[in-house]
Formats: C-alpha cells, sequence, structure tokens
C-alpha cells in the first residue's frame, strides 16, 4: 500500500496567508516598544503579545489548511485471478431481521460485515454478489473493484429485496442456491468457483446431498456462514416482539450440510473462511494487479488542532 498527501481544494490553503498579519504587525510593534523602551532606560519586558500573535498565526494557519482539505490518498492493487470467481450470497428472507439483543445489529446486517470481511481478506479473486430466498438472483457480477462490491452490498440488497414468490412461515427454500450451478453466475472461463453463503439455516425440506452433487458437478465449491442462536427475536419499528421463534431443526439441516461436504461456520468462526477458500482457489494465471485508491481526509484532525492556539490567543486576551 503506497500513501500520500493530498489537497483536494489548494486555493483554499489562501486562508493561511492571513496568518502572517498578525504575525507580522506584532513583531514591528515588539520592535518599536523595545526602541522606546531603550530610550528611556526601561527594562525589557516579557514577550506576551509576540507570543499571542505567534499563536494566532498558528491557529488560523491550521484552518487555511483545513480550507485546502488535506488527504491522504493510499493506493493498493492486487493481481486479479483470471481462472476463479466468487459470490457473497446472502439470504433475504424475514428471518434475517432477528437480533441477538433488542436494538443490537440483525443477522442481515452481521451477514454484510462479515461478508466485506471476508471478501477484504480474499482480494486476488474477483468477488460477486447474490441473494436467495425461494430463488437465487444475481445482485452485483463478479468484479475487482472492491468499492463497488461494498455498495452493493451496504446498499443495494436488503430483507425481503427481492421478496419471496409466495408466503409461508420459512420462505427460505436453500436447494435455490442450485441456481449457483446452473443460472449463468460464473463466466465459462471460471475454472474455480467458490459461494460464500450467509444465512440462519432455516428452509424448507432439503436434500444435502443432491445440492452439494450439483454444485460439485458445475465446480462450485460452498462455504455456509450460519448467523443463528435460540434467543434471536425479531422486532418491529416500536421494539415490540413479533413473536419469531428460531427453528431448531435448522441444526438437523447444517448437519447433513456437512455430511454432504459443505462446509458450516458460525458467524464467531468466520476467520477460518479465507484459509478454506484460498485452498479451494490453489493456483493459477493473474492479470496485471489492479488499482484501488481511497481518501483519508485529514481536515477534522487539522481543525482540532487549531483550537489549543485559538484557545490560547482567547485566554491571553481576557487578561
Amino acid at each position: 500500500m503506497v500513501a500520500a498527501p493530498v489537497f483536494l481544494s489548494p486555493p483554499g490553503a489562501l486562508i493561511a496567508l492571513a496568518a502572517v498579519l498578525p504575525l507580522t504587525a506584532a513583531m514591528l510593534r515588539e520592535r518599536r516598544l523595545l526602541g522606546l523602551r531603550r530610550a528611556l532606560g526601561l527594562g525589557t519586558p516579557g514577550r506576551h503579545a509576540l507570543g499571542t500573535a505567534i499563536a494566532g498565526a498558528c491557529g488560523v494557519a491550521l484552518l487555511g489548511l483545513a480550507a485546502a482539505q488535506p488527504a491522504l490518498s493510499r493506493s493498493r492493487g492486487a493481481a486479479l485471478r483470471t481462472d476463479a470467481e466468487a459470490y457473497a450470497v446472502f439470504d433475504v428472507t424475514r428471518s434475517m431481521l432477528a437480533e441477538q439483543q433488542r436494538g443490537g445489529p440483525t443477522r442481515f446486517d452481521r451477514a454484510r460485515a462479515l461478508a466485506l470481511r471476508v471478501r477484504d481478506e480474499v482480494p486476488q479473486v474477483p468477488w460477486g454478489v447474490a441473494t436467495f430466498s425461494d430463488r437465487a438472483v444475481i445482485g452485483l457480477f463478479p468484479t475487482g473493484d472492491r468499492g463497488l462490491v461494498a455498495s452493493v452490498v451496504q446498499q443495494s440488497i436488503g430483507v425481503q429485496r427481492p421478496a419471496p414468490g409466495y408466503r409461508e412461515r420459512n420462505a427460505t427454500s436453500m436447494i435455490a442456491l442450485d441456481g449457483l450451478a446452473n443460472s449463468g453466475f460464473y463466466s465459462p472461463s471460471s475454472r474455480r468457483r467458490v459461494a460464500v453463503v450467509f444465512t440462519d439455516g432455516e428452509t424448507q425440506p432439503l436434500s444435502a446431498s443432491n445440492l452439494a452433487y450439483q454444485l460439485r458437478a458445475a465446480h462450485v465449491h460452498a462455504l455456509v456462514v450460519r448467523l443463528w442462536s435460540p434467543g434471536d427475536r425479531v422486532y418491529d419499528k416500536h421494539g415490540r416482539d413479533e413473536g419469531y421463534r428460531p427453528d431448531p431443526t435448522s441444526d438437523q439441516t447444517m448437519a447433513s450440510l456437512r455430511a454432504a461436504g459443505i462446509p458450516v461456520l458460525s458467524a464467531q468462526d468466520v476467520g477460518k473462511a479465507p484459509a478454506i477458500i484460498e485452498r479451494w482457489l490453489g493456483s493459477g494465471p493473474s492479470a496485471a494487479p489492479r488499482t484501488e485508491s481511497e481518501l483519508l481526509p485529514l481536515a477534522p484532525e487539522a481543525i482540532l488542532a487549531a483550537i489549543v492556539p485559538l484557545g490560547f490567543v482567547l485566554v491571553r486576551s481576557r487578561r
């Protein structure tokens, strides 16, 4: 990663020139007073006025720096695999609104954060975004643009977007994940295919062995990250319990997936996901590194720093 300072609004730095005026005036005033005191035979006083002027000049200079909008530009690049693609796949049924405690993050919120974490730890492969309920839907085809992936994950997908095609207590159908194998999610050139599925595991009856077979036949390696606990609840906008209770039979579903060869991790164990994915990916051809840039604004820090000298000036002016 390469970092370099930049200024987003360079003309704003002209404000800093105002700092020269009080400093110059104070120096001229001190020079005149010093000559006068010497002529009268008086002692040399402390340089309070000069110190105040310097502090004021520093404060104005820092404000001028803030007006120029300084920022730290950080660039990073990773060679992207040309033979591999991955998807973060989100369960978007209503049970994903469940929270471990009232007012806390929902299962879906936690899933989004974990997905971006996994993506950032495996940046060498293009990532796409998909959702599923009773069907799998592509939200973003695999790309090496981290910002675009984050934007889609954080802003473009959501619970019941799209809504299931039918209304039942449990509208989730994990068999819909077979769409990863037969619905054009991956490009023909990708020989290494990965899908990280974020779900609570509450689903309609599922033949885990059949799903695993279809995914393997299409060279798709699937990993399930389960967000679930027996105390999770769904609350309405007024904080009232809506009556949802986690389905304990989902434990059996997760066990059947493991038995079929599909790894299942808890949210707490998601740190193991990158190693599993990298083992599946192995080595392969890569394209030239794609450079991504991000800006870290520094103006707030400059404004805070200006408070110290300006506060000093204010205190002195009241004496």
